[in-house]
């Protein structure tokens, strides 16, 4: 059985992308598709590598039963030979993923696996972008964990139908 790997990535990867590794893995757990597909985060800075996540995405992902516990890591070129998916959290991510896929392997094959989480929205576009939480108050982490949310079922719905 293939094994699909999944990158989630945003700017320091201390609140959308572990966060958004937490939720689908939790469904990935309950699904029982642990053995078909893999999860990790990344951040395209380095700011806070070696880091656990930011801590208002730790309690409102304890609040809702998500273990947010990833250690901080920073993206790079080699990723996207190891990852099927590389998934943004907003249009400068995407920016900054397309510019890092130039110097991958095999640069065109890499671009193709670049997306942004909300293109699983079904209330919004694949151009809309997930916001940045951090120095915002607890709502706007409330908020992106709302819209991970929505995205997680699709998301896996469309990975185990590839």
């Amino acid at each position: 059985m293939r094994v699909t790997r999944v990158l989630f990535v945003c700017l320091g990867n201390i609140c959308r992308s572990p966060s958004a590794q937490a939720v689908v893995q939790q469904q990935i757990d309950a699904r029982g598709l642990g053995n078909r597909i893999r999860l990790d985060s990344a951040g395209t800075g380095s700011w806070h590598v070696g880091e656990l996540p930011h801590r208002q995405a730790c309690a409102e992902g304890e609040r809702r039963g998500y273990a947010v516990d990833h250690v901080v890591r920073q993206v790079t070129a080699a990723d996207f030979g190891t990852f099927d998916l590389v998934i943004g959290m907003d249009q400068s991510n995407r920016k900054d993923l397309r510019s890092l896929a130039r110097t991958a392997a095999d640069p065109a094959h890499a671009q193709r696996k670049i997306s942004l989480l909300r293109t699983w929205d079904p209330f919004a576009g694949p151009d809309i972008a997930l916001d940045d939480p951090y120095g915002k108050p607890d709502a706007a982490f409330s908020a992106m964990f709302d819209i991970i949310e929505r995205c997680a079922a699709p998301l896996l719905d469309s990975i185990i139908t590839r």
